[in-house]
């Protein structure tokens, strides 16, 4: 099977809720960021600067440039996070009280700008409707007890989750499906598994028998290149970090839940949508900069 850029159609939840209605199917397994939950940030990595805001004038320190490639630095390829912290503090001498008070502040970052995707929510209800055990599967450095919390919080309580910290496999090379239908019980090909990553979630599930469906992520269905990503976001949060946030909100707004909005931001079906996107966020950013300008 061969995956073109965006010319896939999408099947409709009508069409996904018979491919779970399979009887044979015993498991829906779901990935979980940007197919369970999304980010109200433009980039994983725009967490660490939200956590440095609050960080580095109590701390005395630039947890960007600490934390940033501290993942690359440790060298492993399933790090937990108190690995990656535990790393911070040796390198950047830390004590533990002010690694494990830095740790803590990523984490409520974190709970702070996730939340659940109208298009999966919808997909996690209907799964629960059939009556199926539904389990959370990611590539992650953070905690299976954190991200369960994060799910519970947003209404989609899981019967199993897996991450690849605590597993010691990854999606990625197929190793954890392999590791999950041991768990579960199950021959592969009784699980469904959705995700928004095309090689991971659903090449990489393919190759082990489970069955998997692409879950376009915002970022797909609103760009149908990564330049124009680039293009237009990065160039903008470039200009101002702290659009971040307004920008992946009304992205997660507007294509959360794959219906209503036009195909890709390259063509705008009217300039309410051009607002919504582009300007609304833009002057959100600047007022709240003027707002909070001393000056």
């Amino acid at each position: 099977l061969r995956w073109q850029e965006n010319r896939l159609p999408q099947p409709t939840l009508e069409e996904l809720t018979a491919c779970m209605a399979d009887p044979d199917l015993r498991v829906i397994s779901f990935d979980i960021f940007d197919t369970l939950l999304v980010r109200h940030v433009l980039q994983p990595q725009d967490v660490f600067h939200l956590t440095a805001g609050q960080v580095d004038t109590r701390y005395g320190i630039h947890f960007e440039r600490m934390r940033a490639p501290a993942e690359a630095e440790l060298g492993l390829t399933n790090p937990t996070l108190d690995q990656i912290y535990a790393h911070m503090a040796r390198r950047h001498g830390l004590s533990p009280e002010t690694a494990a008070a830095l740790r803590e502040a990523e984490l409520r970052c974190e709970r702070t700008v996730l939340r659940a995707r109208p298009a999966a929510r919808a997909l996690y209800d209907t799964a629960r409707r059939l009556g199926k055990r539904v389990i959370a599967v990611s590539d992650m450095y953070l905690p299976a007890s954190f991200l369960r919390d994060i799910l519970r919080e947003n209404g989609m309580e899981v019967d199993a989750l897996y991450v690849s910290c605590e597993q010691g496999a990854r999606k990625s090379d197929g190793s954890l499906y392999d590791r999950v239908a041991q768990q579960e019980g199950c021959a592969p090909d009784e699980m469904l598994h959705f995700g928004d990553n095309r090689r991971s979630d659903v090449e990489q599930a393919l190759k082990r028998g489970v069955c998997a469906l692409w879950l376009p992520s915002v970022q797909a269905l609103a760009c149908p290149t990564p330049e124009l990503w680039r293009e237009t976001f990065a160039t903008a949060q470039d200009a101002e970090p702290r659009i971040s946030p307004y920008l992946a909100l009304a992205l997660n707004q507007s294509y959360g839940e794959q219906a209503g909005f036009s195909r890709n931001i390259a063509r705008f079906a009217s300039l309410v949508e051009a607002g919504r996107l582009l300007l609304a966020p833009l002057l959100t950013a600047f007022a709240v900069r003027l707002a909070t300008d001393k000056e």
